[in-house]
């Protein structure tokens, strides 16, 4: 292989190697709201909602009071160096586990800043206590990209 041949093959490499390491999906924010415009969370609950990497951290949790709100939209922006497949998977603990309540995959987009939601109906007869929402690549749902906890009252 001559000298340009080589300096060709690395200049490639070089080139192409941050697209590829920029493949991956990550959530760069979050948001618990009343309602979504222009793709922006409005009226967002307190305190500010956060991703944990840990499902079994205690941070504090935001409180959703259900005679105010019966509707809890989750709003996710994510840096995505591909197009693909995102899942909300929205949980209740119900005192003896965390039970599955719905699970939404949303369409991603490559951008810096892809910004996508899902929502809940919430019954304050049947959905009260804590709540958990995994975000996970749709394909691949072992992998957990942000888990946000709140309190329905």
């Amino acid at each position: 292989m001559g000298i340009y041949a080589l300096a060709f093959l690395l200049a490639s490499v070089l080139t192409f190697t941050p697209l590829l390491a920029s493949a991956e999906m990550t959530v760069v924010g979050v948001a618990l709201a009343k309602d979504i415009q222009d793709r922006q969370p409005i009226s967002e609950f307190e305190p500010t909602a956060y991703c944990e990497m840990d499902t079994d951290a205690q941070g504090t949790m935001p409180i959703v009071d259900s005679s105010v709100a019966n509707r809890i939209f989750f709003w996710t922006k994510v840096q995505s160096g591909e197009t693909g497949m995102l899942r909300h998977t929205w949980y209740l603990n119900t005192g003896t586990g965390w039970q599955q309540a719905t699970e939404v995959d949303l369409n991603i987009v490559m951008s810096p800043g892809y910004r996508t939601w899902s929502s809940k109906r919430i019954d304050p007869s049947m959905h009260t206590g804590e709540w958990m929402i995994k975000v996970t690549l749709a394909d691949d749902t072992g992998r957990v990209l942000c888990t946000t906890k709140f309190r329905v009252t």
